[in-house]
């Protein structure tokens, strides 16, 4: 899945070089690059065939996934819950045409400059009886997928639909123990206790590599964009996508490993704001949020007596993207 989407990211930018040389077209914009009227008519009555969104994107992100046991106390041994995560990268997006339909795009890749990721551990259902609580900072990349077309144009807004990808790469180090309660981790079954291992004592530290959880969401996505003309020169651009998809994540720990699959559901909305440059350039500023509600699953793990659930969990996502749009 990887190199696929490096091989897309690589078409998109060399689409745009080989209809240079077929057509030059006038000046319009949409969202995600897109223009208002499809593609819009040059000076010499061509269509573009093809608007690019080169963009720099700064978001803000949240992840959390429980796991624990199917029948046997704890329904919850652990959550996980990673917190704002600062991710900072670039995005191209746009729109090409394709046998005559207008097909959106974006892509995205980042990497995770800062953040935290607590890790809590219970001996009772329904966390009850907190027995650990530690905190590692994290660092990883991000990089997200979508393409789209439409099959329905009203004028100022178009009905679409399309499949998506999303992978964040989480790497914690640095351990810090935050709570610590023997009590409650004697209170676990006999065969979880010698499972795990104890909880460190209150503000001791453990550094270096401590862990990985690669998370992959992808599948199908239905939506809408709509322009408005806001004065002279300046439009305003919303889209909208509600998803559907596969979750899988693989967790690495020091002394064990497991796989999470699961579905996934949620959407995407952005808004944005354009200001026409010249004919062909243009600069834009836009905001979104992403949400995913991942639903309980499946884990498959060699240590089955640690935890044989996967519990779910949540995404979320808060970006500002600032570029330019480029028709040729």
């Amino acid at each position: 899945m990887r190199k696929t989407l490096y091989l897309f990211t690589l078409f998109l930018f060399i689409s745009p070089l080989v209809s240079a040389m077929q057509s030059m077209g006038g000046f319009g914009s949409g969202p995600s690059g897109a223009p208002s009227n499809f593609f819009g008519t040059g000076a010499q009555g061509q269509k573009s065939k093809v608007i690019m969104k080169p963009a720099v994107r700064y978001a803000i992100e949240k992840f959390d996934v429980a796991i624990g046991h199917k029948t046997i106390t704890p329904d919850v041994l652990s959550t996980l819950d990673w917190k704002n995560v600062h991710v900072v990268g670039g995005s191209v997006s746009g729109e090409l045409e394709a046998a005559g339909t207008p097909i959106i795009y974006d892509v995205f890749y980042g990497v995770m400059r800062k953040g935290k990721m607590i890790d809590r551990d219970y001996g009772g259902n329904n966390k009850t009886l907190l027995w650990s609580e530690s905190e590692t900072k994290v660092v990883g990349s991000a990089m997200d997928g979508s393409a789209g077309a439409s099959f329905m144009d009203m004028g100022g807004f178009r009905a679409l639909a399309g499949g998506f990808y999303l992978s964040r790469e989480y790497e914690m180090k640095d351990l810090v123990q935050l709570q610590s309660n023997l009590a409650n981790f004697n209170a676990l079954p006999a065969n979880v206790r010698n499972s795990v291992a104890p909880p460190l004592a209150v503000g001791a530290t453990l550094n270096g590599k401590r862990g990985k959880y690669n998370v992959k969401i992808y599948g199908p996505w239905i939506g809408g964009d709509m322009n408005l003309e806001i004065g002279s020169g300046v439009k305003g651009q919303g889209l909208l996508k509600l998803m559907y998809g596969w979750y899988r994540a693989k967790g690495t720990w020091p002394d064990h490993s497991f796989k999470d699959s699961s579905k996934a559901y949620g959407g995407e909305a952005t808004a944005g704001i354009t200001a026409q440059l010249t004919q062909k350039f243009n600069v834009s500023a836009d905001v979104g949020i992403k949400y995913f509600k991942v639903k309980n699953g499946s884990l498959k793990i060699a240590q089955s007596n640690v935890f044989d659930a996967f519990r779910g969990g949540s995404f979320k996502s808060y970006s500002v993207s600032l570029g330019g749009n480029v028709k040729l």
